[in-house]
């Protein structure tokens, strides 16, 4: 329902609570469906997502957290079951450089440019993404730090870098 999604997204802003030095601290507690979040607030260095009453989370929408581009950490291990990653994750957030993925659920679906484009990502893994059906294109692609990736999680999945 329309109404429901006006929710969620309401419930996500009022979760924004921030924490000294540039970190923002997300409560998707009670979050279902599609975790939407665009550009953060200039300055955010760090983020954290935790979810202490649980969530329903299936689907992180597209350009999540794209061109935030004083983002350098992210945590999201509190997000399991992910069957849908849109478009665009971290797409352009040039001062990244550690990312703790959510859980994805056997079969799910990974958007095109997915993590494209973080210059200063120097490592990633990609164990919580074990059991992807598909990746799409450009993935990992322009991550000009990043040398080693192990693929192993992703085997069986044809990735387009």
């Amino acid at each position: 329902s329309e109404m429901g999604d006006e929710r969620v997204l309401a419930r996500v802003e009022e979760a924004l609570v921030e924490a000294p030095e540039g970190t923002l601290v997300v409560d998707v507690s009670g979050v279902a469906g599609e975790l939407r979040m665009s550009t953060l607030p200039h300055g955010t260095k760090h983020v954290v997502v935790v979810s202490p009453c649980g969530n329903g989370i299936t689907c992180v929408g597209e350009h999540f957290m794209s061109c935030s581009y004083s983002l350098e950490t992210l945590d999201m291990t509190a997000v399991r079951g992910v069957r849908e990653v849109g478009y665009g994750f971290l797409f352009n957030c040039c001062s990244l450089t550690d990312v703790k993925l959510f859980t994805a659920s056997p079969g799910a679906a990974i958007g095109g440019n997915f993590l494209k484009s973080c210059k200063s990502l120097a490592t990633i893994d990609l164990t919580p993404l074990s059991g992807v059906a598909t990746v799409g294109k450009r993935f990992l692609r322009d991550c000009d730090s990043l040398s080693e990736v192990d693929l192993s999680p992703l085997k069986n999945v044809p990735i387009t870098r």
